[in-house]
Protein backbone atom coordinates (compact mmCIF):
# COMPACT_ATOMS: atom_id res chain seq x y z
CA UNK A 1 0.00 0.00 0.00
CA UNK A 2 2.88 2.49 1.20
CA UNK A 3 4.59 1.65 -2.44
CA UNK A 4 1.57 2.44 -4.35
CA UNK A 5 0.57 5.60 -2.16
CA UNK A 6 4.64 6.74 -3.13
CA UNK A 7 3.71 5.92 -6.92
CA UNK A 8 0.88 7.76 -6.98
CA UNK A 9 2.55 11.29 -5.28
CA UNK A 10 5.91 10.60 -7.52
CA UNK A 11 3.62 10.91 -10.59
CA UNK A 12 1.45 13.63 -8.89
CA UNK A 13 4.62 15.45 -8.71
CA UNK A 14 5.99 14.76 -12.30
CA UNK A 15 3.23 15.64 -13.58
CA UNK A 16 3.18 19.08 -11.81
CA UNK A 17 7.41 19.30 -12.85
CA UNK A 18 6.17 19.12 -16.40
CA UNK A 19 3.64 21.96 -16.33
CA UNK A 20 6.34 23.60 -14.09
CA UNK A 21 8.94 23.22 -16.52
CA UNK A 22 7.08 24.15 -19.30
CA UNK A 23 6.79 27.59 -17.98
CA UNK A 24 10.33 27.87 -17.26
CA UNK A 25 11.52 27.08 -20.61
CA UNK A 26 8.96 29.11 -22.44
CA UNK A 27 10.09 32.25 -20.21
CA UNK A 28 13.60 31.37 -20.96
CA UNK A 29 12.74 30.79 -24.58
CA UNK A 30 11.08 34.38 -24.49
CA UNK A 31 14.43 36.00 -22.98
CA UNK A 32 16.50 34.72 -25.45
CA UNK A 33 14.33 36.12 -28.49
CA UNK A 34 14.06 39.28 -26.83
CA UNK A 35 17.51 39.07 -26.24
CA UNK A 36 18.28 38.11 -30.04
CA UNK A 37 16.03 40.41 -31.18
CA UNK A 38 17.34 43.34 -29.56
CA UNK A 39 20.99 43.45 -29.75
CA UNK A 40 20.81 47.22 -28.42
CA UNK A 41 19.95 45.93 -25.14
CA UNK A 42 22.64 45.64 -22.59
CA UNK A 43 23.49 42.44 -21.02
CA UNK A 44 23.36 43.30 -17.16
CA UNK A 45 21.85 42.24 -14.28
CA UNK A 46 18.41 43.46 -14.72
CA UNK A 47 18.32 42.13 -18.75
CA UNK A 48 19.34 38.75 -17.91
CA UNK A 49 17.62 38.80 -14.11
CA UNK A 50 14.52 36.98 -15.60
CA UNK A 51 16.41 33.83 -17.54
CA UNK A 52 18.93 33.20 -14.67
CA UNK A 53 15.58 33.12 -12.27
CA UNK A 54 14.16 31.13 -14.46
CA UNK A 55 16.81 28.38 -15.20
CA UNK A 56 17.87 28.47 -11.68
CA UNK A 57 14.13 27.40 -10.50
CA UNK A 58 14.41 24.67 -13.27
CA UNK A 59 17.09 23.08 -12.46
CA UNK A 60 15.63 23.22 -8.68
CA UNK A 61 12.46 21.60 -9.70
CA UNK A 62 14.03 18.98 -11.55
CA UNK A 63 16.54 18.28 -8.52
CA UNK A 64 13.68 17.29 -7.02
CA UNK A 65 11.91 14.98 -9.19
CA UNK A 66 15.54 13.12 -9.53
CA UNK A 67 15.80 14.44 -13.17
CA UNK A 68 19.60 14.85 -13.14
CA UNK A 69 19.73 15.45 -17.01
CA UNK A 70 17.75 18.39 -17.17
CA UNK A 71 18.91 19.96 -13.71
CA UNK A 72 22.46 19.76 -15.34
CA UNK A 73 21.41 21.08 -18.60
CA UNK A 74 19.33 24.12 -16.29
CA UNK A 75 22.45 24.66 -14.23
CA UNK A 76 24.65 24.90 -17.76
CA UNK A 77 21.70 27.50 -18.74
CA UNK A 78 22.60 29.33 -15.41
CA UNK A 79 26.17 28.94 -15.85
CA UNK A 80 25.74 30.97 -19.65
CA UNK A 81 23.95 33.61 -18.27
CA UNK A 82 25.87 34.32 -15.28
CA UNK A 83 28.63 34.17 -18.03
CA UNK A 84 26.93 37.13 -20.79
CA UNK A 85 26.37 38.78 -17.26
CA UNK A 86 29.86 39.19 -15.95
CA UNK A 87 31.03 40.19 -19.73
CA UNK A 88 33.06 36.53 -19.64
CA UNK A 89 30.93 35.57 -22.41
CA UNK A 90 29.63 37.15 -25.41
CA UNK A 91 26.37 37.43 -27.60
CA UNK A 92 26.47 35.38 -30.78
CA UNK A 93 24.64 33.30 -32.94
CA UNK A 94 26.65 30.20 -32.08
CA UNK A 95 25.83 30.84 -28.38
CA UNK A 96 21.88 31.39 -29.78
CA UNK A 97 21.78 28.35 -31.47
CA UNK A 98 23.62 26.28 -28.20
CA UNK A 99 20.94 27.37 -25.88
CA UNK A 100 18.29 26.78 -27.87
CA UNK A 101 19.26 23.78 -28.87
CA UNK A 102 19.60 23.09 -25.13
CA UNK A 103 16.24 24.56 -24.27
CA UNK A 104 14.96 21.71 -27.10
CA UNK A 105 16.31 18.96 -25.46
CA UNK A 106 14.78 20.22 -22.16
CA UNK A 107 11.55 20.90 -23.68
CA UNK A 108 11.21 16.78 -25.25
CA UNK A 109 8.99 15.84 -22.69
CA UNK A 110 10.41 13.59 -19.66
CA UNK A 111 7.36 11.19 -20.29
CA UNK A 112 7.10 9.61 -23.97
CA UNK A 113 4.07 10.51 -25.71
CA UNK A 114 1.89 7.54 -27.02
CA UNK A 115 2.26 6.14 -30.55
CA UNK A 116 0.25 3.17 -31.80
CA UNK A 117 2.99 1.52 -33.58
CA UNK A 118 5.32 -0.58 -31.38
CA UNK A 119 8.57 0.36 -32.31
CA UNK A 120 7.98 4.18 -32.71
CA UNK A 121 6.74 4.38 -29.25
CA UNK A 122 9.76 2.09 -27.82
CA UNK A 123 11.85 4.68 -29.75
CA UNK A 124 9.65 7.44 -28.14
CA UNK A 125 9.99 5.59 -24.23
CA UNK A 126 14.43 5.26 -25.01
CA UNK A 127 14.09 8.71 -26.39
CA UNK A 128 12.41 10.33 -22.49
CA UNK A 129 14.77 8.08 -20.54
CA UNK A 130 18.09 9.10 -22.08
CA UNK A 131 16.71 12.81 -21.30
CA UNK A 132 15.88 12.10 -17.96
CA UNK A 133 12.37 10.45 -17.66
CA UNK A 134 10.77 7.54 -15.81
CA UNK A 135 9.24 5.25 -18.12
CA UNK A 136 7.26 2.42 -15.98
CA UNK A 137 6.60 -0.88 -18.51
CA UNK A 138 3.97 -3.27 -17.83
CA UNK A 139 4.79 -6.40 -20.13
CA UNK A 140 2.34 -9.06 -20.93
CA UNK A 141 4.15 -12.77 -21.52
CA UNK A 142 6.46 -15.37 -20.25
CA UNK A 143 9.17 -14.05 -17.88
CA UNK A 144 11.44 -15.59 -19.57
CA UNK A 145 10.64 -13.96 -22.64
CA UNK A 146 10.34 -10.68 -21.26
CA UNK A 147 14.28 -11.36 -19.58
CA UNK A 148 15.42 -12.21 -23.08
CA UNK A 149 14.19 -9.33 -24.82
CA UNK A 150 15.11 -7.06 -22.01
CA UNK A 151 18.83 -8.62 -22.38
CA UNK A 152 18.84 -8.21 -26.09
CA UNK A 153 18.11 -4.22 -25.60
CA UNK A 154 20.69 -2.04 -26.23
CA UNK A 155 22.14 -0.09 -22.89
CA UNK A 156 24.71 1.74 -21.86
CA UNK A 157 27.49 -0.87 -23.81
CA UNK A 158 25.18 -0.02 -27.24
CA UNK A 159 27.36 2.46 -29.67
CA UNK A 160 24.61 4.38 -30.22
CA UNK A 161 23.82 5.06 -26.25
CA UNK A 162 22.72 8.62 -25.71
CA UNK A 163 21.67 9.18 -29.24
CA UNK A 164 17.88 9.36 -29.84
CA UNK A 165 16.59 5.71 -31.23
CA UNK A 166 14.21 7.44 -33.91
CA UNK A 167 16.64 9.28 -35.10
CA UNK A 168 20.16 7.13 -36.97
CA UNK A 169 22.51 8.58 -38.40
CA UNK A 170 23.16 11.78 -36.38
CA UNK A 171 26.78 10.52 -35.47
CA UNK A 172 28.21 13.90 -35.93
CA UNK A 173 25.70 16.11 -34.01
CA UNK A 174 26.91 16.54 -30.14
CA UNK A 175 24.34 16.68 -27.68
CA UNK A 176 23.19 19.73 -26.13
CA UNK A 177 24.63 18.76 -22.95
CA UNK A 178 28.05 18.10 -24.07
CA UNK A 179 27.95 20.98 -26.88
CA UNK A 180 27.38 23.25 -24.11
CA UNK A 181 29.82 22.01 -22.01
CA UNK A 182 32.41 22.51 -24.77
CA UNK A 183 31.46 26.35 -25.42
CA UNK A 184 31.62 27.16 -21.49
CA UNK A 185 35.00 25.22 -21.48
CA UNK A 186 36.22 27.38 -24.08
CA UNK A 187 35.15 30.50 -22.23
CA UNK A 188 36.12 29.48 -18.84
Amino acid sequence: MASSMNDDLERQLLALFVVEAGEHLQAINRSLLALESRPELPLDAKTLAEPMREAHSLKGAARAVNLDRIESLAHALESLFQRLQTGKMQLSLPVFDLAYRVLDGMGAAPLPPPHPDFVTAMGRTNDAIIFGGRVHLYVAGPAAEARELAEALPAATSRDYGRPFAEPGNEEQPQPAEAMEEVLAAHA
